[in-house]
């Protein structure tokens, strides 16, 4: 649990014991973290960070596709150099690339990956 949902839970109690209406300020408070984390997706995910000032979706070797990710997480249990990670959040689930220079090529993702999320990028 994230300390800010934490404090957010901590805050609408405390509000329902000293008797103000606890359980309507704590849905106003999660309604707006929930709006802010959201917004906070759609800007990080635009089309201009995909293009390549956001995270790299790419490696040397392989190339990720998060649409078509379905979060089983089985290339990041096989992946030897811990290159990809998780997005694992309630309602957005895939693997993104944290270190693609730590890449080798063993294409292990690529092997264990049942969706077609991962793809070899070939050597010309």
């Amino acid at each position: 649990m994230s300390a800010a949902l934490a404090a957010t839970i901590v805050s609408g109690f405390a509000l329902h014991v000293r008797g103000g209406n606890g359980l309507t300020a704590l849905h106003l408070i999660c309604m707006g973290t929930f709006t802010m984390m959201a917004m906070h997706h759609a800007l990080s995910h635009s089309s201009k960070r995909r293009k390549g000032l956001g995270q790299p979706q790419r490696t040397a070797h392989i190339q990720l596709d998060t649409n078509k990710c379905q979060a089983c997480w089985e290339c990041v249990k096989a992946c030897p150099k811990h290159v990809l990670g998780k997005i694992d959040l309630p309602l957005h689930k895939h693997v993104k690339i944290n270190r693609p220079d730590a890449c080798i090529g063993c294409k292990k993702c690529f092997k264990v990956c049942q969706h077609g999320a991962i793809s070899e990028i070939e050597k010309k």
